[in-house]
């Protein structure tokens, strides 16, 4: 995100409390596993970008990152970056230990 984003969210997130944000985001988050099985009903793995399931898909997606963002605010940024650099390395440990097979 731009920094620019980063500061509307900000206020955003100024406006509501930390409260209603989680629960905002226990809703997008299942509005967007919605929007996946949806997509791969509709259109398996060669969805046309234009596509109305697609652009939803794409929506749900940008509403998890937005409210996703403002829990790193919360939450703190560096205590989620440390958690997202774990996550990384263990996916990357993975893959690894997948193509050393």
């Amino acid at each position: 995100m731009n920094s620019i984003q980063i500061e509307k969210i900000e206020k955003i997130k100024d406006h509501y409390d930390f409260e209603d944000q989680r629960n905002m985001m226990a809703e997008e988050c299942a509005e967007l596993i919605q929007a996946i099985m949806k997509l791969k009903r509709c259109c398996g793995s060669d969805a046309d970008r234009t596509n109305d399931v697609y652009v939803n898909f794409v929506e749900e997606v940008a509403d998890v990152l937005v409210v996703a963002e403002q829990m790193k605010m919360y939450i703190g940024a560096g205590v989620v970056d440390m958690a997202i650099n774990m996550k990384i390395e263990r996916a990357l440990n993975r893959i690894a230990l997948e193509e050393g097979e």
